[in-house]
C-alpha cells in the first residue's frame, strides 16, 4: 500500500474521511485514548482545531464507531481500570475507544478500499502500513 498520493488538489490538507481513518486506526487497538491524546498522535500528524476534533469524535461516536467512557456502565469501568492499571480516566474530560463495529468498518475500509490508489485519492485518505 502506498504511503503517499501522488497528486493531492487540495495541497494536503485533511478531509473528515482522512480523519475518520487515521483515528480509527490509532484506536483499533481497543484502548481506551483521550482527546488529546488523540489529537497529538503521530497519525494525525498535530490538529490545533480542538472544537473541530471533538465534534468530529461525537459524530463517530453517533454512527456507533467510537465509544465514549461515560457511557459504559460502573461495572464495565470497573473490568476496564483493573485490566488497564495506567490508565486514569480523571485525567480527561473525553475519552474514547473504537467499538466491535467501528473496527470491523475500519477493517473493511483498510482491506477492501485502501490498498486501491485510485480511492485513496478519491477519499484522500490512506493508513501506513504498521512495521513488522
Amino acid at each position: 500500500m502506498s504511503d503517499t498520493i501522488t497528486y493531492d488538489p487540495f495541497n494536503d490538507r485533511r478531509t473528515a474521511a482522512d480523519t475518520t481513518v487515521k483515528i480509527l486506526a490509532l484506536l483499533e487497538d481497543g484502548t481506551f485514548r483521550n482527546q488529546t491524546q488523540i489529537q497529538n498522535s503521530n497519525i494525525l500528524e498535530t490538529t490545533k482545531q480542538t472544537t473541530r476534533l471533538h465534534k468530529h469524535l461525537e459524530i463517530m461516536k453517533s454512527d456507533k464507531l467510537l465509544e465514549h467512557w461515560d457511557d459504559l456502565s460502573e461495572d464495565v469501568q470497573k473490568i476496564y481500570k483493573k485490566n488497564n492499571p495506567p490508565f486514569d480516566p480523571k485525567v480527561a474530560k473525553h475519552i474514547y475507544r473504537i467499538t466491535q463495529y467501528g473496527r470491523e468498518k475500519f477493517e473493511k475500509v483498510r482491506d477492501d478500499c485502501l490498498d486501491d490508489p485510485v480511492i485513496q485519492r478519491i477519499l484522500r485518505a490512506r493508513v501506513k502500513e504498521p512495521n513488522n
